[in-house]
């Protein structure tokens, strides 16, 4: 008598194969996802932030004495409108914290400021996903 022995695979072996190898992939999928997403992110942020920096740095920079300061800073207590991009996105930019050479913190800019002066300022924009998003760009000016 002859015996045979089985050869290739049964349908459960198959069934598993194919759910692991899907549970796998959808992994996968998951994680390109979420690495997707950071980097758009990351390229939003700096994009805001060479924008700032573009439109802000000018203005604020040549800061050579307190009075040149407080009048260089004070557009940004109210709040500045950034357009980049010809306009496609804007970014608000605001003073929200001064902190003088005496350690002195306030909200407003100092009345004689000591050198040096660090302003810390707070940039919202819409993020990839719709929700608000803030940086906080800190400058620090020396006279």
């Amino acid at each position: 008598m002859r015996t045979y022995q089985q050869q290739g695979f049964s349908l459960i072996e198959v069934l598993i194969a194919i759910f692991v190898f899907g549970f796998g992939m959808l992994g996968i999928a998951l994680y390109t996802a979420n690495a997707m997403r950071a980097t758009a992110n990351n390229h939003a942020r700096g994009t805001i932030m060479q924008a700032v920096a573009q439109t802000i740095e000018p203005m604020i920079y040549p800061t050579s004495n307190a009075a040149s300061l407080t009048t260089n800073l004070t557009p940004l207590l109210a709040g500045l409108t950034i357009s980049n991009d010809n306009g496609k996105d804007s970014y608000l930019v605001r003073l929200v914290n001064v902190i003088n050479g005496d350690g002195a913190s306030t909200i407003a800019i100092p009345a004689t400021p000591i050198s040096p002066v660090t302003a810390v300022l707070n940039v919202s924009y819409n993020g990839a996903n719709g929700q608000v998003v803030t940086l906080n760009p800190i400058y620090t000016f020396y006279f």
